[in-house]
């Protein structure tokens, strides 16, 4: 069995993948270049919004980046629910 930690793949963290993206930023003003984004949402009932809730959240507190901005949003079920809520604004 592999003893590498959940949060940790081929030596590098999840925390480092996150800051080299923070740090790379929007890729600039041209159209065929632009960085865009969508989120897919899983079904699994109240468990499945709560934790799209908090991954969500992580990642407005360590990146700033508003998922609201998505371009697209998808999702099944529960998480049609919370796509729907985050497209309308809704906390």
């Amino acid at each position: 069995m592999d003893s590498t930690e959940p949060d940790q793949l081929d030596g590098v963290t999840d925390a480092e993948i996150v800051d080299e993206a923070a740090a790379a930023g929007p890729s600039g003003g041209d159209p065929g270049s632009r960085v865009s984004v969508g989120l897919v949402f899983s079904a699994g009932g109240a468990a499945a919004e709560a934790w799209h809730a908090g991954v969500v959240g992580a990642l407005h507190r360590v990146t700033g980046w508003d998922a609201r901005t998505a371009e697209l949003i998808l999702g099944t079920s529960a998480g049609a629910i919370t796509g729907l809520c985050l497209r309308a604004g809704i906390p």
